[in-house]
């Protein structure tokens, strides 16, 4: 089996004639491209490899290695065919208030903005950031950071 052949069976989504390219040709070379194309082509011809409508390049079919028996640690009565089907769960779905919603209520009480609280508030997150501190001496301004 060719490494052309191994390259696109291990896409099954498909790769473009460019990203063929740059997997398998390493040095970038014209002729190595060209060869690659023949390769491809005699694939698609041998009925191996297929072009998609959206440009890529697929194998035909997937070969599935399949277990001719079963295993020797298995027993015969664990090898059946049967398939079990799945069974969806029954489940109910609700919707809750998120907690952020009670805690906005709750802060729109009186309605009005106390400016003071405000102004205590950004003045303490001034203070805690060391750049923005409101004590520093104007004889060192822009030197301390």
């Amino acid at each position: 089996m060719s490494t052309l052949l191994k390259t696109v069976e291990a896409f099954p989504r498909g790769r473009s004639s460019q990203e063929l390219y740059a997997l398998i040709d390493t040095d970038f070379t014209a002729t190595r491209r060209e060869e690659i194309l023949t390769e491809l082509l005699s694939l698609q011809k041998r009925g191996l490899v297929l072009l998609g409508h959206d440009n890529k390049w697929r194998t035909a079919t997937r070969v599935i290695a399949k277990s001719s028996g079963p295993e020797a640690g298995t027993p015969a009565r664990a090898c059946t065919n049967q398939v079990e089907a799945m069974v969806a769960s029954p489940a109910r779905f609700g919707t809750e208030q998120d907690a952020f919603v009670f805690a906005s209520e709750e802060l729109e009480v009186d309605g009005a903005i106390n400016a003071n609280a405000l102004l205590r508030y950004y003045r303490a997150a001034l203070q805690s950031d060391p750049r923005g501190a409101l004590t520093q001496a104007n004889d060192r301004h822009g030197t301390a950071f």
